[in-house]
């Protein structure tokens, strides 16, 4: 055999050889997707992973915001997604023209399109498409902070939805607010409306994880607490007394060298908020006198011997 037929004969061996491994490649692929089909019919949360889409596009920050300036991370995003190698079109351009037009080709191609299809505020407020934002839809946060905008642009769609809420014929979003952060806003233009109806969502919520049963709230609302620490401890005294059982249900323990035990009055959250702000206090607490306290509402109540009256305190 010649040295032309051994190149020739050689290069149709590697030919074939090419072609085999292209095949197995082609099988092995179709065979993942196979699976991942079987898997997606029978597999409920990998199923869930294809048919909801992620907050990825939400937390993405704004292009040209500040914390995208600072950060580039708008950038890195990009980069990742419109790799120079995979698109002819960025081949030969500088780099900051390429960086500029894959940045603006994410906002247009994909946070767009997935903030529109996760139904954002800022998407229809940005468009002032008020009449259009699907309340329902807006997470607690950015309900405590755009309620007064809400009322300025479509106030008689955003008052129905609220009443909509009172009445249990729609959903409120209360999960990523701390209790303290929501009687912040009780002095809101809004009236207190959100506040209250966020802190019943956050109320109902728990109640369905169970009842407080050996605890009690000793709220120290001295002169000494202002701002926050005071929110804090009426927010968390309150909320402990909503979600304890019977007998200790809607009530606190003052802090005060003669502690007081106290039923919260009050028809509203914000009543029920003054009320605990304007209990008696004292400059310092006598914590054997509160024991003392509850062990004379034991008595008073016939505790039977033995029974199991123990109190868990929070300050």
């Amino acid at each position: 055999m010649s040295q032309e037929e051994r190149m020739a004969a050689e290069k149709e061996r590697g030919k074939v050889q090419k072609e085999k491994a292209r095949d197995l490649r082609k099988e092995k692929i179709v065979s993942v997707a196979k699976k991942a089909v079987e898997r997606y019919s029978c597999d409920p949360d990998y199923r869930f992973l294809h048919d909801r889409i992620s907050l990825a596009a939400k937390w993405c920050p704004p292009l040209f915001y500040s914390f995208d300036r600072t950060t580039l991370l708008c950038e890195s995003i990009a980069r990742r997604v419109f790799l120079r190698d995979s698109y002819p079109e960025y081949e030969g351009i500088e780099e900051a023209h390429y960086a500029y037009r894959i940045r603006d080709r994410l906002r247009k191609e994909y946070l767009g399109p997935l903030r529109k299809a996760l139904e954002l505020p800022k998407v229809y407020m940005s468009a002032n498409l008020w009449n259009l934002l699907p309340y329902n839809r807006v997470a607690s946060v950015a309900m405590k902070t755009y309620k007064e905008l809400f009322l300025k642009h479509d106030k008689e769609r955003f008052e129905e939805y609220l009443s909509s809420v009172r009445h249990g014929k729609a959903k409120i979003a209360a999960g990523a607010l701390l209790p303290h952060e929501i009687i912040a806003s009780l002095n809101d233009k809004d009236g207190g409306q959100v506040a209250e109806l966020q802190w019943q969502r956050m109320v109902d919520d728990l109640l369905k994880k169970g009842k407080l049963r050996n605890c009690i709230a000793v709220c120290d609302v001295s002169g000494s607490l202002t701002g926050k620490p005071m929110e804090v401890c009426v927010a968390l005294g309150l909320l402990m007394s909503e979600l304890s059982a019977e007998p200790r249900k809607g009530k606190v323990i003052t802090f005060s060298e003669k502690p007081q035990l106290h039923l919260i009055e009050g028809n509203d959250l914000k009543s029920k908020t003054q009320f605990i702000e304007e209990m008696d206090w004292g400059i310092n607490t006598d914590l054997q006198k509160v024991f003392d306290r509850i062990l004379e509402v034991a008595i008073g109540r016939e505790v039977k011997r033995g029974a199991d009256d123990k109190e868990d305190l929070r300050d």
